[in-house]
């Protein structure tokens, strides 16, 4: 075999290694840029991505649920920041430390304010050190049917006649922290879930390669593949062209 004929047949073998190669990639490039540029018809900025994706893929965690149950409602501290009435945001709260009822009224005792909502869930009124709030606040519950807080190693119990907190000798009664449904903690986590964190941006990290850990490096191979097998191409072309 001449040196001609073995290099014509190398550089078919290679061609071909590589159109396959390449085959795979187009059709998920194509598939994925279909995607991209139908994302808002086929919805794909609006569907969250599941949990266990944002995990393994994102290492994004969910965000946690802290919740206590009163007085038929399910009171809930999600990433440490934002509370909930069952799945009605109603304000900011650094920390839950606790819940106690008075008078048909939930009071919520947050790090540094506590909240008075109606039954129905509407916010009344949120006390905070400007209204006498002893704060810190580190555990909220109820003492002798009131409720109560501890701050610095004191105990405080509300005074409902001029509303006011006042030292206690009474015995300190927390609320048990309860384990949210399940139900209404996916909820919460999915709300409070960054909103980059959709399908269209799984589809667009595929097609692009950040997917895979790689990025721009996935493509520069793909790119240099094309190019390979133009130049092979082209060579096999100029090798058994007619003079």
């Amino acid at each position: 075999m001449s040196n001609k004929a073995l290099l014509l047949r190398t550089l078919r073998l290679w061609h071909r290694r590589i159109s396959l190669f390449l085959l795979v990639w187009v059709f998920f490039v194509a598939l994925t840029g279909i995607g991209l540029n139908h994302s808002e018809d086929f919805g794909l900025d609006s569907v969250p991505l599941p949990t266990v994706v944002l995990q393994r893929i994102y290492d994004v965690a969910p965000p946690d649920v802290k919740s206590f149950y009163l007085e038929g409602s399910w009171i809930s501290l999600v990433g440490g920041h934002q509370l909930y009435r069952n799945s009605k945001a109603i304000g900011l709260c650094d920390a839950l430390a606790g819940l106690a009822t008075y008078a048909n009224e939930i009071y919520i005792g947050c790090g540094d304010s506590v909240f008075l909502i109606s039954p129905q869930g509407e916010i009344i009124e949120q006390l905070t050190a400007r209204f006498g709030l002893p704060v810190p606040i580190s555990d909220f519950g109820s003492c002798a049917n009131l409720p109560c807080l501890v701050s610095n190693g004191k105990t405080f119990v509300l005074n409902p006649q001029q509303f006011n907190w006042q030292p206690a000798d009474s015995a300190f009664i927390p609320l048990p922290q309860g384990v949210t449904p399940e139900g209404l903690k996916t909820s919460l986590q999915r709300e409070n879930t960054p909103q980059d964190f959709h399908l269209e941006r799984l589809v667009r990290d595929l097609h692009s390669g950040l997917f895979f850990g790689l990025g721009p490096w996935l493509m520069d191979l793909f790119a240099i593949a094309l190019m390979v097998l133009t130049a092979t191409g082209f060579a096999m072309w100029w090798m058994t062209r007619r003079n």
